[in-house]
Order: C-alpha cells, then structure tokens, then sequence
C-alpha cells in the first residue's frame, strides 16, 4: 500500500497470521507531518523502530509517547484515537506486530517472565509503555526482521516462513529486556525516596498540566519505573492521582467559589465540559451542575 499525503511518501505492507497483524512501513518527510489513527478497540503493540524518531500523542491522555531509533517498544493502550507526529526530513522504518489484549493474555507472550507487568496492566486495564532506554535492537534483531522482510516464498510456505521466524524475533528480543531491566528496576530505598518526592512534586504542581515526562524529569526517574512504581507505593497510577487531585480542586471551587463550572473544568485541565462531568460523577456519583445547586454537601 502507498502512502502518499502532504509532506511525505512512502509504503506499508501487512500481512495477518494466526491472531498477528504484521506491518512493515517505509515513510520519508520534506516537511513536519501529523498522521491521526482512529482506534476503536484496544490494542497491544510490540513495535520495531529501524529508523527515525516519532512522537505519539494519544488523545485526551497527558502522555507523549517519543519512539526513538534503533528501538524495540511495546505499548498496550485503552481505547482513544492517536497522532504521531513525524519531524521535518525524516526517513522513518518500522517492523511490528499487534494483537488483541485478550489473545496476549491466552497466548504464549504471558508466560514470558519480563512481560508480566504488562500482563498485570492488562488484566487491571492499566496502560503500558516499556521504556526504550532498556531496549535497544541488536544486530540478531535486525537480521530476523530482514529475512521477515525478504521471505523467498509464496502462499502458505511463506505464512510458514513468516511465523516461524517471528517467533524466533519474540524468543531472541523479549528476553534481552531482562539483564538490560533488572537493575534498574529494583525498588531500593533511593528509589522508593524518589517515587516519595514524584507525589510531592504533583502535589505542590497540581495547578499545572503535568506529564509523566515532566514529573519523571523533575525527580531523576524514568518513566516506566515511575509509572510501574508508583502505583506499587500508592495503590493508584499516576495519570489517577492526578486526575483524582484535580476533580477534588473542582469540588471545592464548585462548592465555595461562583466561577462558572465550565471554566473550572478548563481550569482544572479538560477542554470538554462533557469529559469533566463525566469524571467528576465516576468519582463523586453527581454532577457538577447538581453539587452547585446544593453548597453545603460534603463528599
């Protein structure tokens, strides 16, 4: 399939055996360039990225997602449409695979002993982004995804072909993640100082629109270990305490101030007023507009 738009060319095949959506993609930029996906269903992506960077911004999420070159990443994402974003003069390359949460779970990847916390985020409908800094390709990596790319053969032989050699990519990539993960992911008594002072920080910050990047940044963590662990210590991800902190912000201001709920909603970090009320009754099981009328209610 050609991909032709403004501001760039390229080409993308895919091929689906067994429950795996296969891709290769080949894309070259002249200008700065946005593609949107529309995602309907949920979807679990171990992602190969031979060349070029990219950022995904998954919508009506305070994540970026920044894929980098010469990287293996895995992302597991709750339904929401997406916008990568591709720079100026970028020749990009991708292999990768997606499949459905529900045939990870039945399949074989569950029992890989570096992907059970992606296991866990699925099973607890969490998300998942592994952090590329603990998994760079290899020159063994490269070679299976050009005898993917390059299969000599036709019809069922080369289906054959194909699976076969994807398994031998799962088998040889996913268990490089454990000595390049092991040490940096131990929760050590610095480490736990820091996830301590990460809730601090979006506690003295929670006037702002935060990113996990920005936290990460602010108290020397990476970003998967902060998301992973942080949840471990406080029983809640990072993206729900500050959501959580924010529709507590609202309630008291719908409670004690006469601002207009739609700014308190823009003020407190969503552009929807519908997307607000939502929130804010999942979490308090009344609406903004109903909690008003009735200033003397407690939580």
């Amino acid at each position: 399939m050609d991909l032709i738009g403004d501001g760039y060319t390229g080409h993308k095949e895919e091929l689906t055996i067994n429950g795996f959506l296969i891709y290769f993609t080949k894309m070259q930029t002249f200008e700065k360039v946005v593609i949107y996906k529309e995602v309907e269903e949920e979807w679990l992506q171990f992602h190969f990225q031979l060349a070029g960077r990219t950022k995904t911004i998954v919508a009506d999420d305070v994540k970026e997602i920044i894929i980098k070159p010469n990287t293996f990443t895995i992302i597991y994402e709750k339904l929401g449409d997406c916008a990568i974003h591709f720079p100026k003069n970028c020749n990009y390359e991708s292999f990768g695979f997606v499949i459905q949460p529900e045939y990870f779970l039945n399949s074989f990847l569950k029992d890989f002993e570096e992907l059970q916390s992606l296991k866990t985020v699925i099973e607890t409908n969490s998300e998942y982004f592994l952090d590329q800094e603990y998994a760079l390709l290899d020159s063994k990596t490269r070679k299976i995804i050009n005898d993917i790319k390059h299969n000599p053969f036709m019809g069922n032989l080369k289906e054959v072909f194909i699976e076969a050699k994807l398994i031998d990519l799962i088998f040889h990539s996913i268990p490089l993640l454990r000595e390049k993960t092991k040490n940096s992911i131990q929760f050590t008594d610095a480490s736990k100082q820091k996830i301590i002072e990460a809730k601090e920080y979006i506690l003295k910050n929670q006037h702002k629109r935060l990113s996990i990047k920005e936290i990460a940044n602010a108290v020397g963590l990476n970003q998967y270990f902060l998301k992973t662990k942080f949840k471990d210590a406080f029983g809640k991800s990072v993206v729900d305490f500050c959501i959580e902190l924010k529709l507590e912000r609202a309630y008291n201001e719908i409670q004690n101030t006469d601002n207009k709920i739609t700014f308190i909603a823009y003020e407190v970090g969503y552009s929807s007023l519908g997307n607000f009320s939502n929130a804010f009754y999942k979490k308090y099981k009344i609406r903004p507009s109903s909690l008003r009328k009735k200033p003397h209610s407690n939580i």
